[in-house]
């Protein structure tokens, strides 16, 4: 029998702005950065260095847990100047990682009291 440790995946939405709300394509737009903090003990390490700052271009060399936007119909990650990413490090081998990202959100609208309807539109992201 083979012993499965799950990874616990910590996320942080911060938005940065929201809207506007198509009420014809029943989408919205959100630009945030969405931050995941995890442990992964092959990275711990042992030195004066309590943390390691890295460039974007180390991301593609450790694992990243694969979440999605469920209900985004388009993504874009912001590469203008540099990729708008941010990997940090710790010795005990804790990993924060951060992405600036512009997705248009489906939003069903039931637009029965139009313009005096309310409507919750969630951000629904999964691995």
């Amino acid at each position: 029998m083979t012993l499965v440790r799950t990874t616990v995946i910590e996320t942080d939405v911060y938005v940065n702005s929201i809207g506007p709300v198509d009420p014809i394509n029943m989408e919205y737009t959100i630009d945030i950065i969405f931050a995941q903090t995890w442990y992964d003990s092959r990275l711990k390490f042992n030195s004066s260095m309590k943390v390691l700052m890295l460039n974007s271009n180390m991301v593609g060399k450790i694992w990243i847990p694969d979440t999605f936007f469920r209900n985004s119909r388009k993504s874009d990650a912001h590469w203008i100047t540099t990729p708008n990413r941010l990997l940090r490090i710790w010795s005990d081998g804790r990993v924060l990682y951060t992405l600036r990202l512009t997705i248009n959100a489906e939003c069903y609208l039931q637009l029965h009291n139009f313009p005096m309807d309310e409507h919750s539109c969630p951000l629904e992201f999964s691995s």
